[in-house]
């Protein structure tokens, strides 16, 4: 499924597998004067492959590595820019899980080139901004010039209470804190849209974090588990913590912020 949605001058392309009608889970691409962010699932690569046919694009971003980004770069008329960490995974996709795979599809290998960290690209002013937290190649892309910035998995939403296996919580309130120092007016985000006012949300999620991780701490000095604090801060844990093993858990969300503070 994709469904194109239009902010203006940046064209959101909501992007999900289909089932029985319905989206399973709904990622996004931008599309804004010859340029793509990001280019959604492998399941919707010939999708993403028929609306740039009408669209067309002189450039393409990634994000960072993750398959429900980079799915569809396969397809791409050109070679996308990258972040020069993600080089080695987009050529050779790492295995992931069947839960992925059945919601996403199977990332396959694109040849992308390292991304500057300030040039231009279809006639638009870039700045590559290293945001690394959700995974370690994380970068996001300031447009300066019209005072927007695309934050792929940086942000999501406000008040997030899962993480994966392998994110890195505190680095990502780290490069929240670093984006924070940008001036931008407008903020595009994977997974929450266009988002306005973004500063504010921004430091919204940063406080909401930081308010976990201080619970999270004080119930471990009471001798609670990273299991018994999800429970105790989110309450029953979620459906996502079920149907990924616990690889997208609200546990491992507690227990990044707790590793923050070991030793």
């Amino acid at each position: 499924m994709l469904i194109p949605r239009s902010h203006g001058a940046v064209t959101e392309l909501r992007m999900a597998t289909g089932f029985l009608g319905r989206g399973l889970y709904w990622v996004s691409a931008f599309h804004v004067e010859g340029l793509l962010v990001d280019a959604g699932l492998p399941r919707t690569a010939r999708e993403l492959r028929d609306w740039l046919n009408a669209h067309p694009i002189q450039a393409a971003l990634l994000t960072h590595y993750h398959e429900d980004h980079v799915g569809g770069a396969y397809i791409l008329p050109i070679a996308p820019l990258a972040p020069p960490a993600s080089l080695d995974r987009l050529a050779r996709p790492p295995r992931t899980q069947l839960f992925r795979q059945a919601a996403w599809g199977r990332a396959r290998p694109v040849q992308a080139v390292p991304i500057a960290a300030d040039t231009v690209v279809a006639g638009l002013h870039i700045q590559a901004i290293p945001t690394p937290g959700h995974s370690d190649d994380h970068v996001a892309y300031l447009l300066p010039q019209r005072g927007w910035l695309f934050t792929g998995d940086l942000f999501v939403h406000e008040r997030v209470r899962y993480a994966q296996g392998d994110e890195n919580v505190p680095r990502s309130i780290e490069s929240m804190r670093r984006v924070l120092k940008l001036d931008f007016d407008e903020m595009y985000c994977a997974h929450g849209g266009r988002i306005l006012q973004p500063h504010q949300a921004l430091r919204r999620k940063v406080e909401f974090l930081e308010e976990v991780q201080a619970r999270a701490l004080a119930l471990q000095e009471d001798g609670a588990s990273a299991g018994q604090i999800a429970r105790r801060v989110f309450g029953r844990l979620g459906a996502w913590h079920t149907i990924t093993g616990g690889w997208f858990s609200e546990v491992n969300l507690i227990r990044s912020l707790l590793e923050d503070h070991a030793g």
